[in-house]
């Protein structure tokens, strides 16, 4: 522990301020770009593991709704979000 920096407080934790409404919008505003969204595009700015884990829960949740559909075509393989004709 002598290595670590005076200032650095191991304990800090930095809260993030998302929920599943502002990802739904993130996830919108992508479509006027990508209307066949790759998911490595969508996730390319996203730092935070929660806001990650959200977005996740914010497809999961238009999925569930029929806004959007996923679509991979080989295992393993990046898959894709389309919105659907009557979502959004």
């Amino acid at each position: 522990m002598d290595r670590l920096p005076a200032d650095n407080d191991p304990h800090e934790v930095a809260v993030d301020q998302v929920n599943t409404t502002k990802q739904v919008e993130f996830i919108y505003s992508h479509f006027p770009r990508y209307p066949r969204l790759p998911f490595s595009v969508l996730v390319r700015s996203i730092k935070s593991k929660l806001v990650l884990v959200v977005t996740v829960v914010a497809i999961l949740e238009l999925m569930r709704s029929q806004k959007i559909r996923v679509i991979q075509n080989d295992t393993f393989d990046d898959f894709t979000i389309e919105q659907q004709e009557s979502g959004g």
